[in-house]
């Protein structure tokens, strides 16, 4: 449900969902979405495929070498033709994979017109997501050293550059040799543009002390981007002892603030884990913790436990009768929404209003 308030990846998982089969994470939606581009071409397209006996996968790694070859080096796209290369468009013909189909993937889906014989990726994110699939499979298999990519995605500094955050996102997903690394230089950005939800248990702890690492260095480090729901992807079952540990932390440092909110994104966008619902309320009764960690921890609750409004209806009583202090009305504004009307009547709530 959250993949559809972004409207990018809403048009993604309308392709996807050419079949019967729904995707199940960012990464599925990626793959189901190219693979359907990468099918749809005109009649012309499909007969010259056949002939030279291309399957859609050899089509793909194409693609992904030619998005790879856009990012890296940053121009805009490529010339079908020679007269029609420029400084922003190569010419296809002058690379070097001669081996794989480019041709016939720049006229696929994936691609898009940028004048009358140039072409430009259908999509920043599928070009960031189709080159990091192409360069894994080469750091994997073909002998492609990893410091390679990373000294062309990194500054002077050893940090990500802007611009290839989401390419260096995806390849953490594609490709385990290089995860470590890539998530200790752009943990935020790993969370934000690729998809760690099926990274084993360890990787997902390298994410959270990647983090915390950030959050020492600098508390607000998510203040350029405060988008939540990605986050969600590191909200799975085998995180709840992780996940514990941070909540029930006695420190209330702003750095530990700062990873405990991401912690509680994560919780409130992921599958349900009723098993913290005890330290979510502990931590929305607490005022030693900043009012915006308590009120998205009132928020994890609610997705923590959504059949169960118990907890809840208690908590609003609590802070009716300022049993919980409540300064600003934030707590009760989020626990109002969820219980009225269905478990608070509306002669009831008159009773909240003050």
């Amino acid at each position: 449900g959250e993949l559809l308030h972004n409207p990018q990846i809403l048009n993604l998982l309308v392709e996807a969902i050419g079949g019967n089969e729904w995707p199940q994470s960012r990464k599925e939606i990626y793959e189901m979405a190219c693979h359907q581009l990468v099918n749809e071409e005109s009649r012309a397209h499909r007969d010259a495929r056949r002939e030279k006996h291309h399957p859609p996968e050899t089509l793909l790694d194409a693609a992904g070498y030619l998005c790879a070859i856009h990012l890296l080096s940053g121009i805009t796209g490529f010339a079908l033709d020679e007269d029609a290369s420029d400084d922003q468009h190569y010419y296809w013909n002058g690379l070097t994979a001669h081996d794989l189909p480019l041709l016939l993937a720049l006229k696929t889906n994936l691609f898009q017109k940028d004048g009358e014989e140039q072409r430009t990726p259908v999509h920043r994110s599928v070009a960031e997501y189709l080159g990091a699939r192409y360069l894994a499979a080469r750091i994997e298999n073909g002998g492609l050293p990893f410091g390679r990519i990373l000294a062309l995605m990194t500054g002077e500094d050893g940090g990500m550059v802007p611009d290839l955050r989401g390419l260096a996102a995806w390849l953490s997903v594609h490709c385990r040799t290089g995860r470590p690394s890539l998530i200790e230089r752009d943990p935020l950005g790993i969370v934000l543009y690729g998809d760690v939800r099926h990274f084993v248990v360890g990787d997902k702890r390298l994410v959270l002390n990647a983090l915390k690492n950030e959050a020492q260095r600098y508390p607000w480090f998510r203040s350029q981007d405060w988008t939540s729901p990605p986050f969600g992807a590191l909200g799975t079952a085998d995180m709840e002892s992780a996940f514990r540990e941070i909540l029930t932390s006695p420190s209330r440092t702003e750095a530990d603030q700062a990873l405990l909110d991401c912690v509680l994104d994560a919780i409130r966008h992921g599958d349900p884990l009723p098993a913290l619902s005890e330290p979510l309320e502990t931590i929305v009764r607490d005022t030693s913790y900043w009012p915006v960690v308590r009120t998205n921890a009132a928020r994890a609750l609610m997705h923590a436990m959504p059949d169960d409004s118990s907890r809840l209806l208690k908590l609003a009583e609590d802070i009716r009768v300022g049993a919980v202090e409540d300064r600003e009305d934030e707590l009760l504004d989020t626990l109002l929404r969820k219980l009225y009307p269905s478990c608070i009547s509306p002669v009831q709530i008159l009773g909240y209003l003050h």
